[in-house]
């Protein structure tokens, strides 16, 4: 048994003895002597509905064993670029669109933060096909710890609100998966923890906190920004209105300044183009662009597009409906928490609804479902919580089915067959030895590889000497400095006929290998 799961094991040890201990009082959870015939059923079915869950996610646990690795494109890039800080310590992308990366670190479009992590634990433990889903499991048994050990909270809500999570499609999906979403859970948990405590207590230590998981959070995801928005409702003075103002604006122009500066632009993104425009002075197209852009985006929020589940545009009308629920509630009944949550999704979803992102804003706006599912166990609202959960319980089988033979077998098939591949393992890893020895070398890969593709998985990331092989992987046929191209990697039907630029210097049943010359 290798370390990570030996680690994850003694873990898991620990914190059943904790759960253990909690559950001694199930007796009263279920039936503390002041509740109807109804309440007890309805609470051994929650009960019931929750380890129904667990052996859910154990059965998975269990089918995937070693056997795993990425399928899709943006797996790809988080794993190899762990990876790459692992065997170079280096956070410079593993491939990215342009060769240069961000203007600091030179990291990819997803960013340094995740790379740093998972290479940093890779080196702790070493590298392992499944350490990405042993971190997706600490963190989500770490949230389930925190929540349990909540003091504001009874055994009911402790389990009602961990089942809310744990029956939610986006947490088993992307759990076993190389996709960084679990931590965002952590952080949203943290998050609507300190902000309720800001509003009851009205301590600073706990504004202080916030500010700084704020902070955290924002490497990894810097629309975690917009959540100061939140302690704008709290202030008690004008005085303190104008510091949480101030606050708020310095974090949000902040995260601006981390996506410009972390961050790989997109070639043919939005923010790109503006950035060209203002660069050139053509201030006028850049506002035009602006207002074309958002006014196509917003219908498409409205009404999604023709290629868009439909299970999307009705999750974000869940949302909406949640968000301006929670702020009216708030103005009525004068609950500034309320005004807050409803002020941090409203902001949140005007900023998603004019980049959108169909896929990506399912996955950034669950953050808000496990805000609202916190706020609505934390505030007994009985009726909703019964609405939310019986439309989760009904949607779960299906939606974990699909999940399960469309993202989770395709990995362990994908995992079998590339350890199986001998061939394309040592064919890919030949390339080391061709490139140059004393210096970094950037590769071309001029055919995209496809999601479920075994060679992103076999590309070396460094060479004989022990350099750093970074690969640019143009995915939007941007325009390329031709100048930072070392290498071109082609399929081995493809010729290169201007032997001027391109150089044969390595063939195999996989790839071809040029030498590129830039003139």
């Amino acid at each position: 048994m290798n370390s990570p799961k030996v680690t994850l094991f003694l873990f898991g040890t620990l914190i059943n003895k904790y759960f253990i201990k909690e559950f001694r009082h199930l007796q009263n959870f279920i039936d503390d002597g002041t509740l109807s015939s109804r309440s007890h059923i309805l609470r051994l079915a929650l009960l019931c509905l929750l380890l129904v869950l667990v052996c859910v996610y154990f059965k998975i646990f269990i089918y995937i064993d070693n056997d795993y690795s990425p399928t899709w494109s943006d797996e790809y890039t988080y794993y190899q670029n762990s990876k790459m800080f692992f065997e170079n310590t280096s956070l410079h992308g593993a491939f990215t669109y342009n060769g240069k990366g961000a203007v600091i670190f030179g990291a990819n479009v997803h960013g340094f933060a995740y790379p740093l992590m998972n290479g940093s634990i890779a080196k702790i433990f070493n590298w392992h096909q499944m350490n990405f889903i042993y971190t997706n499991l600490f963190f989500l048994l770490i949230t389930l710890v925190i929540i349990f050990r909540l003091k504001f909270f009874n055994l009911y809500q402790k389990i009602l609100l961990i089942t809310l999570i744990l029956v939610y499609y986006v947490v088993p999906c992307y759990l076993f998966s190389y996709m960084q979403e679990i931590i965002h859970v952590f952080f949203a948990i943290i998050l609507s923890i300190l902000l309720y405590k800001i509003y009851k207590l009205s301590e600073k230590k706990y504004i202080v906190a916030f500010l700084i998981v704020i902070f955290i959070a924002s490497l990894f995801r810097p629309t975690w920004m917009f959540w100061s928005i939140g302690l704008i409702p709290s202030a008690q003075s004008k005085k303190e209105t104008i510091w949480y103002i101030l606050i708020s604006t310095i974090y949000i122009s902040l995260s601006l300044v981390m996506m410009l500066a972390l961050f790989e632009p997109v070639p043919t993104g939005f923010m790109t183009s503006i950035i060209a425009y203002l660069k050139n002075g053509q201030i006028l197209l850049a506002i035009k662009s602006l207002k074309s852009y958002f006014g196509g985006n917003l219908v498409y929020f409205i009404i999604g597009r023709p290629d868009e589940p439909f299970f999307y545009l009705i999750t974000r009308y869940i949302f909406l409906i949640l968000t301006f629920y929670f702020l009216i509630y708030g103005y009525v009944k004068k609950e500034k928490f309320f005004i807050s949550i409803g002020q941090i999704s409203l902001i949140t979803f005007i900023v998603y609804a004019f980049l959108y992102l169909p896929s990506g804003m399912v996955r950034v706006l669950a953050v808000f479902y496990y805000l609202f599912a916190f706020t609505l166990v934390t505030y007994k609202f009985k009726r909703t919580l019964a609405i939310l959960l019986t439309i989760l319980v009904i949607t779960f089988p299906p939606t974990m089915y699909s999940g399960f033979y469309n993202f989770i077998v395709p990995k362990k098939q994908n995992g079998i067959e590339y350890l199986n591949n001998t061939n394309l393992i040592e064919e890919y890893s030949k390339i080391s030895s061709c490139l140059l020895q004393n210096s970094t070398t950037t590769v071309l890969l001029e055919d995209i590889p496809e999601d479920g593709t075994l060679d992103y998985l076999a590309l070396p990331l460094k060479n004989a000497s022990g350099h750093p092989i970074n690969y640019i992987v143009n995915y939007f046929n941007a325009k390329l400095d031709s100048s930072i191209i070392d290498y071109v990697l082609t399929k081995p039907d493809k010729v290169k006929n201007n032997k001027t630029q391109f150089s044969l210097i390595l063939e195999c049943s996989n790839y071809k290998l040029y030498k590129f010359k830039y003139y």
